[in-house]
């Protein structure tokens, strides 16, 4: 087992290397080799032909606190990889930083890497990197490479930028109406796909509660949303409550089924895709309570 285990890791890695190898840099002179053309420095920042690390030249950030950073537009969440070459002397601490931005300015994700200060003092120097996922929101990605304060220098080259989904297509379009999803629950006098569990007690029919007492049913479906049930020869309608004629097709569970408190069970294996789905419409008010937080209303109690 620890042989398969170790095989598929290693097929990973390597797949993982063959993606970043063909997937284009999308950074702006990320080489540094004439000029600081596409970034935007913060204290002292200069290009440096003393040993580079690849090329001509290399990127020194110090002695003091600097920075360099460069924008990238970017849509939605994106699986992204950014890092950098970097060499360091003894002392100095430093990491590469990426930050991801809304649309409306607020920075919604802020993820950072420092280096290995072994590796770093090394010849050779070392590769640090951060490979995450932006936030949904992000519509701008602001790439950074920041020295701390203090004496020494930290040497920089072959600076990287890969977005793995730059040229993906869409493949994972919702399966729903996402607005409907959406609405709160105590908003509007309609509910889009409500989920019940129809349970049989004791021999008896199943049935259901809904959360509200329904004015008209608009559909009843089964949990695929592929199959649509009728009123009066699949179920009847009480008040809020749905029970299963004689002859339903309505998945259903008996009471034995359920979860018991005197053995050791596992509820989803007995009930998981039973459910029914519920749209309808309805003239009841909301009965629950409510906490506010900032602008965020979050539902705290359900009462039935």
């Amino acid at each position: 087992m620890k042989m398969v285990l170790i095989w598929v890791v290693v097929c990973l890695a390597v797949c993982a290397t063959g993606v970043a190898e063909e997937a284009p840099n999308v950074l702006v002179n990320g080489q540094f080799e004439t000029d600081l053309s596409g970034w935007t420095t913060e204290g002292t920042v200069a290009l440096s032909a003393t040993a580079p690390l690849e090329g001509k030249n290399s990127l020194q950030l110090g002695p003091g606190a600097a920075a360099v950073h460069q924008e990238y537009r970017i849509g939605g969440s994106r699986i992204v990889w950014f890092g950098a070459h970097l060499k360091a002397d003894a002392s100095v601490t430093g990491y590469v930083r990426a930050q991801c931005y809304a649309a409306d300015g607020k920075r919604v994700l802020d993820l950072r890497q420092s280096f290995d200060p072994e590796k770093a003092k090394a010849k050779e120097g070392t590769e640090t990197g951060l490979y995450f996922k932006t936030q949904a929101k992000t519509i701008k990605l602001v790439v950074s490479i920041e020295k701390e304060a203090g004496k020494g220098t930290l040497c920089v080259d072959d600076a990287k930028l890969i977005d793995y989904d730059r040229d993906r297509k869409p493949t994972l379009a919702p399966m729903c109406n996402l607005q409907e999803y959406l609405q709160p629950i105590w908003k509007g006098n309609t509910v889009y796909n409500e989920t019940v569990l129809l349970v049989s007690e004791n021999g008896k029919p199943a049935q259901g509660t809904l959360l509200y007492t329904p004015s008209r049913i608009l559909s009843v479906r089964d949990y695929s949303l592929k199959q649509i049930f009728r009123e009066e020869i699949d179920y009847i309608l009480e008040g809020k409550v749905l029970t299963c004629t004689k002859d339903s097709r309505l998945p259903t569970v008996k009471d034995s089924s359920l979860p018991q408190a005197d053995r050791m069970d596992f509820p989803w294996y007995d009930i998981a895709g039973k459910h029914v789905v519920v749209t309808y419409t309805h003239n009841d008010r909301w009965g629950g309570r409510f906490s506010v937080v900032g602008q965020d209303i979050y539902r705290t109690r359900c009462s039935r």
